[in-house]
């Protein structure tokens, strides 16, 4: 933590509220599935038997509590048919939703990845880290210059005489309940005060009085306690920063003391997220305190805290406190950054960034195109436990002056929906970006002004929803030069309007060409939705850098005013292409990965199916080597959530479609630095659209090699981590000899599912390892890491093993030994392969190698290996210029081998080989040039058999 006098930023680290060695992960169990029924079933206590032998036997606990449920649920009563509709079902999506607490020493990000292809999981997600958006600043002073420049005190005037306090949620470290200026303000819940049937006192009896699922809760409640029996009904600070937000809200008008608050009638319910220790930064169970403000009728929700990175759980809650009737207001986060901050940054949630008394941006306050509005939060006095007041900086300090106005604005139309309420302060708010115009539509519509929010009687303003962006090729990819056609829906939100103008923009450089930049809206009633009648259109610049992020800008116009905006990010010539052409549908990126471009994650890309089937294929990597020192390659490393990165694109992956094929090229090479190969690599991909050629794709590399050296001993293959089974952790990764297979499939599944593998189709010595991802004995594994030692024994030990356990398995397929000169290039082809049997999965490959012979590969006709030690000499006899004779042997199993070269009397002339070998093919030069005119013997023993070759030398 740094402070420096006069420049003030402080980011709060989120607690998780949970023992430091475990980890939370947050997943939502499909709607209709077996696991959501378990889960049901067991009172949501127990971790569904589905998942089990992925996540194992983490702590598991709902992510919202039944209490919660159900004070959701006597919420939801209360409200009118529709609203309540909305609400009953915001609350079934939320019944579904679990924390598990997993040990630290897992890796949570392939978890995740594995979770999230999980048929029982509709996502899984880390549980989000949020942060308080404010710090102390100098010495108290009476100066409060924000509610003059809201004008709070005019609109004050024009308040109802006859408005009801509001109740405003304060979700933050607690609220100091007996300072004197807010204590006439605090929220005390009528179900909970007042004498029980018994006479006893409702706060202090031990009984849920009003059956909202939490015991005398009687003014808020304590989610920072603990994650359930323990959490408590005291939501008095620790920290102060709750007491200064609050504040800032709602501190008590016209009472002779301190200050006053935007708001003058209000009730603020104290929920407290922040531990109980005074000197504590943490806040917890945020998302379970936007949901009981909410549950108890709040009009309004602050949240002065946040943090980067959307969650789709976190998203979920924010929808069912507004399907509850709340407004959620949320901090813009204090980064100084350009970036969107979560929960201020969901469509949903007015978002809410931080100005001086001059009504420019405050220099540490966040600026993106999802902010909403702009509100003073420099220099703001305000409470602070112990009855004191203190001037502190922030947006945590902005937020609650938003909040305060939209108080105002729900207290002045009451019967207003939470989007209109947020309309009306937008669309008033005072224009301040012309004074700083870099930050146009970045700092949202303007300062807010309170008066204007409840007097302006005249106000036009539209949401925009249902985004869709299609490319005119329809591949679903955005490259350079395709045309962009972009629809939407328009909900006119406020007063009805006679003629809207939509429009697109992105500032962009280089800008891309308007073909249709905008689009006309004829009459809308008030609270209609309407889709775009016809696409914006624009054109992508031809010269745009590969994986560029574009932002678009959306705008609503009513004449020449801007009643509407929304914005999306999308990815110019993504480095990753989906090749769908058969029956399989796989993705390579430009640099030799398969499936997936983004490892762990697992988003960029539609991995491998075959057919209708799921994915298949969780991590695919071309590997090359000639030892573990001087290997490049694109497979997860040695800490096994982050990938080796050996290789750098040189030309983006692009596609060609033919009469019979879809094909994909991509050039790409090592870095050249100590530990890489010293390849450049050309990736061509060939998809076939023949009946017989359906169910597998052919990949061929050129590897040229770029040393000064040659290499006698590389090899080339494919990492491939197959997910067979929906846990994964049903599969076996095996070697079919009859076919030169490794495939992986589903061992524990009582349903046939496809079968998935590879096949090496070039002229070469196949090398197979089956891994046990786990690892087992003193077998290789990757939970731990893929060592580079590791990979190198993968890929040059022959048919090294078969078989792996029953388990979340993974093997490597490749070529080698290969000899190449320096400068030269060498071709080697695999398929990827899939059917729903063996037998359909053999004649892929064979279909594979006919294919590749088509497009000029040299391969040789599959041959298994022999049940017993078998070897040839070829040429044989030989005669001066025919090639070097080569002894080729064959073995059914790893043995210990000798081979010498005799003369016809018995004579040892030399050793040609002792040690080791692999299962499969070997093949071994001859010394011919050393050798006159004769016949010869090779004798080879390999433990239990031996046999002599006869070797004719003709001169």
């Amino acid at each position: 933590m740094k402070t420096v006098r006069r420049v003030f930023l402080l980011v709060w680290l989120v607690s998780i509220g949970i023992q430091a060695e475990a980890v939370p992960i947050v997943l939502k169990l499909r709607g209709l599935s077996a696991a959501a029924a378990q889960w049901k079933r067991s009172g949501r206590a127990a971790l569904p038997a589905q998942l089990s032998p992925l996540v194992g036997i983490g702590k598991v606990r709902p992510y919202v509590p039944d209490a919660l449920l159900q004070a959701i649920l006597g919420r939801a009563r209360q409200l009118q048919a529709l609203q309540s509709l909305g609400a009953q079902r915001s609350l079934a999506e939320l019944e579904r939703i679990l924390i598990v607490e997993v040990p630290e020493a897992v890796d949570t990000l392939l978890l995740i990845a594995k979770l999230r292809r999980h048929p029982e999981v509709e996502y899984a997600e880390v549980l989000p880290e949020r942060f308080l958006c404010g710090v102390p600043n100098d010495p108290l002073v009476v100066e409060q210059y924000a509610l003059r420049l809201i004008r709070a005190f005019d609109a004050w005037d024009v308040l109802p005489v006859e408005a009801s306090p509001l109740v405003v949620g304060v979700v933050d470290t607690g609220i100091d309940l007996t300072h004197p200026d807010l204590a006439a303000n605090i929220f005390l819940n009528p179900g909970e005060i007042g004498t029980d049937a018994n006479g006893q006192d409702k706060r202090f009896n031990g009984v849920d009085d009003d059956g909202n699922g939490f015991v005398d809760d009687w003014r808020g409640w304590d989610f920072a306690a603990g994650t359930g029996s323990d959490q408590d009904n005291d939501p008095s600070p620790g920290n102060g920063h709750g007491t200064h937000v609050a504040g800032i809200l709602g501190a008590v008008v016209n009472n002779a003391v301190g200050i006053a608050g935007v708001v003058p009638r209000v009730r603020l319910l104290a929920v407290k997220i922040g531990p109980d220790a005074p000197g504590s930064s943490s806040v917890v169970n945020s998302y379970q305190g936007i949901l009981y403000a909410a549950a108890m009728g709040a009009a309004v929700i602050n949240c002065s805290w946040g943090g980067p990175g959307r969650s789709e759980a976190e998203h979920e809650i924010v929808r069912a406190a507004v399907a509850l009737g709340s407004v959620v207001v949320a901090a813009a986060g204090n980064d100084s950054r350009n970036m969107p901050f979560y929960p201020a940054a969901y469509p949903e949630v007015l978002s809410v960034t931080a100005t001086d008394s001059t009504d420019g941006k405050a220099w540490y306050a966040n600026y993106h195109s999802s902010v909403d509005v702009s509100a003073p939060g420099d220099e703001i006095l305000s409470t602070i436990p112990g009855g004191l007041y203190l001037r502190m900086s922030g947006t945590s300090m902005a937020a609650p002056v938003a909040s305060g106005v939209v108080a105002l604005v729900r207290q002045k139309f009451p019967t207003l929906s939470p989007h209109q309420a947020m309309a009306r302060v937008m669309m008033t708010a005072d224009p301040i970006d012309r004074s700083q115009p870099w930050l146009a539509g970045l700092i949202g519509w303007g300062r807010v002004n309170a008066l204007s929010a409840l007097t302006v009687e005249r106000l036009i303003a539209c949401r925009i929803d249902s985004l869709q962006i299609t490319d005119s090729d329809g591949d679903g990819f955005f490259d350079a030069g395709d045309t962009l056609l972009i629809t939407f829906g328009v909900e006119n939100v406020l007063d009805p309007a006679d003629s809207l103008v939509v429009s697109v923009f992105s500032p962009f450089v280089p800008a891309p060409e308007l073909l249709r930049g905008q689009v006309s809206l004829l009459q809308m009633e008030s609270g209609e939705w309407r889709r775009l009648p016809r696409p914006l259109m624009l054109r992508i610049p031809l010269d745009v850098p590969a994986n560029a992020v574009m932002e678009l800008r959306f705008s609503v116009r009513f004449g020449q005013r801007l009643v509407g905006r929304e914005w999306t990010s999308i990815v110019l010539r993504p480095v990753y292409r989906t090749l769908g052409a058969n029956n399989i549908t796989v993705t390579f990126n430009s640099r030799g990965n398969i499936a997936f471009n983004d490892y762990p994650e697992n988003l960029q890309g539609d991995g491998f199916r075959w057919k209708s089937s799921p994915n298949l294929l969780f991590e695919g990597a071309l590997m090359a080597g000639i030892s573990p020192e001087r290997l490049s390659n694109v497979a997860r490393g040695a800490v096994q959530s982050q990938q080796d990165q050996s290789f750098v694109i040189q030309k983006v992956i692009s596609l060609v479609l033919t009469d019979i094929s879809l094909e994909a090229e991509a050039l790409f090479a090592d870095r050249q630095q100590p530990g890489d190969l010293g390849v450049a690599v050309r990736q061509r991909v060939y998809q076939f659209q023949v009946h017989e050629w359906r169910d597998f794709v052919l990949v061929v590399y050129e590897l040229v090699n770029q040393t000064a050296e040659p290499f006698t001993n590389l090899h080339v293959g494919w990492y491939l981590d197959w997910d067979i089974s929906p846990s994964a952790q049903g599969d076996v990764a095996l070697y079919d000899d009859s076919s030169g297979v490794g495939y992986t499939v589903c061992q524990t599944c009582s349903s046939p599912l496809p079968i998935a593998g590879a096949v090496l189709l070039s002229n070469a010595q196949v090398n197979f390892y089956a891994i046990d991802n786990d690892g087992s004995g003193s077998e290789l594994g990757v939970y731990d890491g893929f060592t580079r030692q590791e990979k190198w024994t993968a890929l040059s030990s022959g048919i090294a093993r078969k078989r792996s356990r029953v388990t979340d398995a993974s093997m490597v397929l490749a070529a080698g030994p290969l000899q190449v000169a320096p400068g030269d290039t060498v071709r080697v082809a695999f398929a990827l392969v899939a059917g729903m049997t063996l037998e359909e999965v053999r004649r892929a490959a064979s279909a594979a190698r006919q294919a590749a012979a088509w497009v000029g590969i040299d391969t040789v006709p599959w041959e298994p290996l022999p049940n017993q030690m078998a070897a040839g000499v070829y040429p044989n006899p030989w005669v001066p210029g025919a090639p070097v004779p080569q002894l080729v042997v064959k073995l059914p199993e790893q043995r210990y081998v000798r081979i010498r070269l005799v003369d016809a009397l018995g004579r040892e002339l030399a050793p040609v080989s002792e040690g080791l070998m692999q299962p499969g093919e070997h093949v071994l030069r001859l010394p011919s040039a050393l050798l006159g005119s004769g016949v010869y013997f090779l004798y080879i023993t390999a433990e239990r058999e031996g046999m002599a070759v006869p070797l004719l030398i003709v001169r």
